[in-house]
């Protein structure tokens, strides 16, 4: 047994203070150099439609079904009734008409666009997405030609191909 006084007084906390301050600052620089942008291949869209690619994640949309379907409204599938009711909450009252003039079947998420970087709301036909397959999807659509729809980014797609992950 040693006495307390034989014990080294450490303190380690510059130490894990400087550690941590240097990885703060210099990973997410390495990320930066290091990461590559997802790689798509360029689709072609009929005439009057505009591509637009987004890196899709199962899971992250909303679905609004029809009011005759059966189902208890439950995140992510809800009745067009009661996703209506919802969006009348919503902090962005702009927004609201751009999301309630919706014919269900659709499916609604978010997403960047690959090509533009500009974050993008997309309404497609959930029947269109591929079921438990994330990776990059290519969109024939077209931006809604409201004010709010083109600032927003609203973005009605018609086709879609997967172009893999």
């Amino acid at each position: 047994d040693r006495p307390v006084s034989d014990i080294p007084d450490w303190d380690i906390s510059p130490l894990f203070s400087v550690l941590m301050m240097v990885s703060i600052t210099i990973i997410p620089v390495l990320v930066r150099w290091t990461s590559q942008p997802a790689s798509y291949q360029a689709i072609q869209c009929e005439s009057g439609r505009e591509a637009a690619y987004v890196y899709y994640t199962p899971g992250s949309y909303i679905n609004v079904h029809e009011e005759g379907d059966f189902f208890l409204d439950w995140l992510p599938d809800y009745h067009q009734g009661r996703y209506t009711g919802y969006i009348h909450s919503m902090p962005y009252m702009e927004w609201v008409s751009e999301f309630q003039d919706i014919v269900a079947p659709t499916t609604i998420f978010e997403a960047v666009d690959l090509k533009t970087k500009r974050w993008m709301w997309v309404f497609i036909d959930g029947a269109l997405l591929p079921e438990n397959l994330n990776g990059v999807l290519g969109l024939c659509g077209q931006y809604r030609a409201s004010d709010t729809g083109q600032a927003e980014g609203f973005f009605d797609a018609a086709s879609l191909q997967f172009l893999g992950k």
